[in-house]
């Protein structure tokens, strides 16, 4: 079965058939997967769960043998935040596909997405505003202003599902 999405300023439908979820480990993150997950069950699509090692926060460590342990780590930590997305996959009968990659973390997604046929990207957003926001940025707003597809934004707040 599958949800169908009018789309009146195209005027016709759209299937989501692959679908990315970007995974931090926050608590919006697992919110987000749950909300994909529940998005791909009802479209029967496929997800990819992504979570980006974004190494500038190494770049003070010197390049010796602690920064292959972190890097390491950086990876395995990664896999562990995927396995909560394959869980609920599983549970709910989608297939899902784990993926660690690095770098910019927006700039990681974006070109995941462009490059994978993906029809939707979920990720949450912690909300940061005022100075914090204007510090550090978001990489959900930067994914929404360069990506070529949908993307859903799960917010901070009570949203339940």
């Amino acid at each position: 079965m599958y949800v169908l999405y009018w789309l009146s300023v195209l005027g016709g439908f759209l299937v989501y058939r692959n679908i990315l979820i970007a995974m931090d480990g926050s608590k919006t993150a697992l919110k987000a997967a749950k909300h994909g997950i529940n998005i791909a069950k009802s479209c029967g699509a496929k997800v990819y769960a992504m979570n980006v090692i974004d190494f500038k926060t190494f770049s003070k460590i010197p390049k010796y043998s602690t920064w292959a342990r972190m890097y390491e780590q950086s990876n395995t930590t990664g896999l562990e935040i995927l396995s909560y997305v394959d869980e609920l996959g599983k549970a709910a009968g989608v297939a899902v596909e784990k993926v660690v990659l690095e770098g910019n973390p927006a700039q990681v997604i974006v070109n995941f997405a462009s490059g994978n046929s993906i029809d939707l990207i979920v990720i949450g957003t912690v909300g940061l505003t005022g100075w914090k926001h204007a510090l550090l940025g978001s990489v959900a707003e930067k994914v929404v202003r360069t990506s070529i597809c949908p993307v859903t934004v799960v917010p901070e707040g009570p949203l339940e599902i």
